[in-house]
C-alpha cells in the first residue's frame, strides 16, 4: 500500500487505516465559525458610526481574525492525513514542511468521538485522542483526527487495538497464549 506515512514507519509496522479529513468541514471548523460569528455579532451590535477610524480598525481586525485561520487551514489541508498502524496512531500536517506526530497505543489514556451538527450533516466526525499532554494551564490536550468518515467504526478499531496492545504489555511472556510466546511477536488481528 502506497502511503504518505511509508518513510516514517518502523520495521514491521503496518498501516491498518489511513484517511484525509473532509475538506469543507476541515476548513470551516465548527468552533471557529461560532467564535467568528460571535465576534461579528458583537461588532454589529456595539459598533458605532460616530468613531469612524476606530470602527474601521475594529472591522479589519475582525476580518483578519475570521479569515486568517481559514486561509491557514486551506494551506494545511493537502498535507493533512491520519493513520492507525499496528503500533501507534499517526498524524501528518504542515504548511511549508510536513510535520508528523504519533501517539503509541500504550500512551493513550483516553479517546472520544465528537460529531457536531455540521459534521453530522456530512456524515463525518472527529476522534479526540488524549495521551496525558497538558497545556500551560494544566488542561488536557488532545490530538484530533478531524472530519473523517465513519468516525465510530474508526474509534472502535483504534480502541480495540489499544486494549490488545496494553493487554500484551500487562501479560508478557509465559502468561501469553502459545501462539504469541514472547517479545519478538507481532500484533495480529
Amino acid at each position: 500500500m502506497d502511503s504518505v506515512f511509508t518513510h516514517v514507519l518502523d520495521d514491521d509496522e503496518n498501516i491498518l487505516w489511513q484517511e484525509k479529513p473532509y475538506f469543507l468541514l476541515f476548513i470551516f471548523n465548527f468552533n471557529h465559525l461560532l467564535t467568528g460569528f460571535g465576534a461579528l455579532s458583537l461588532y454589529l451590535i456595539f459598533g458605532s458610526d460616530q468613531i469612524r477610524v476606530l470602527n474601521d480598525i475594529v472591522h479589519y481586525i475582525l476580518l483578519i481574525y475570521f479569515f486568517a485561520p481559514i486561509i491557514y487551514l486551506i494551506a494545511v489541508c493537502p498535507n493533512t492525513f491520519y493513520a492507525i498502524t499496528n503500533r501507534r496512531v499517526m498524524f501528518r500536517g504542515g504548511v511549508f514542511g510536513v510535520d508528523y506526530a504519533s501517539i503509541d497505543y500504550d500512551s493513550i489514556q483516553n479517546a472520544a468521538v465528537n460529531v457536531n451538527p455540521l459534521e453530522k450533516l456530512f456524515r463525518v466526525g472527529t476522534i479526540k485522542v488524549f495521551s496525558g499532554q497538558r497545556d500551560h494551564n494544566g488542561i488536557n490536550v488532545a490530538q484530533n483526527i478531524c472530519c473523517i468518515p465513519f468516525p465510530y467504526e474508526t474509534y472502535k478499531k483504534m480502541k480495540s487495538i489499544s486494549v490488545d496492545i496494553k493487554s500484551d504489555i500487562n501479560y508478557p511472556n509465559k502468561l501469553r497464549p502459545e501462539n504469541n510466546p514472547g517479545y519478538n511477536s507481532k500484533y495480529e488481528k
